[in-house]
């Protein structure tokens, strides 16, 4: 198994898995004495056990240098990658383990579009869903979304790169925009949602 990375007494392993193996998704191999682990590149544990203080350590480096592990990882499984995405039928959620990029949780939006009567219509990395309508309605109670109620702020709706944001307009009250922007959580939207 290569050694990709050492530090602070902590080795980062890859190795490249059998052909057979449907499980064998990005992950990382972590070494400190006599203990083991496997981690996941979000750098959660995948399986084994480390000290408190090492797991944290490794899992931060995990997290921090997904791009270069991943690389690595796919360089090594090149080939596995190939056998199974022509042998084997794969969920929608196991395709996840096969992205060809880093990670991007499904649940970041893609694009949106500003409907009528206070809806979205949102798209999200998730390939394989439909685009979703979100009726934002009932959010539309809460102080922080009052400036919202206006329909021109409310069509300005745009993207931050995982969600969906509105920024304070020119001539805003600040007291209306506390944080001079509006943004909502993916993972909210994600799962709060309606069929189109």
């Amino acid at each position: 198994m290569p050694t990709v990375y050492q530090a602070h007494s902590i080795t980062y392993k890859i190795q490249p898995g059998p052909l057979q193996d449907s499980l064998n998704h990005p992950h990382v191999h972590v070494e400190y004495g006599k203990y083991a682990a496997s981690m996941k590149l979000d750098g959660s544990l995948n399986h084994g056990w480390l000290p408190w203080k090492q797991m944290r350590e490794a899992g931060k480096m995990v997290r921090s240098h997904h791009a270069a592990f991943y690389a690595k990882w796919a360089e090594l499984n090149l080939e596995t990658q190939k056998r199974l995405s022509l042998n084997y039928p794969v969920h929608w959620l196991d395709r996840m383990r096969w992205w060809p990029r880093p990670f991007i949780p499904w649940w970041y939006v893609r694009s949106v579009e500003p409907l009528d009567d206070y809806r979205l219509k949102l798209k999200f990395e998730d390939a394989d869903r439909p685009a979703l309508i979100y009726d934002f309605k009932p959010e539309l109670d809460r102080p922080l979304f009052k400036p919202l109620q206006n329909t021109s702020v409310f069509n300005s709706v745009g993207l931050n790169g995982a969600s969906i944001i509105w920024r304070m307009p020119k001539g805003a009250n600040p007291e209306d925009w506390p944080y001079g922007e509006i943004d909502f959580d993916p993972e909210c939207l994600y799962h709060g949602r309606e069929k189109a």
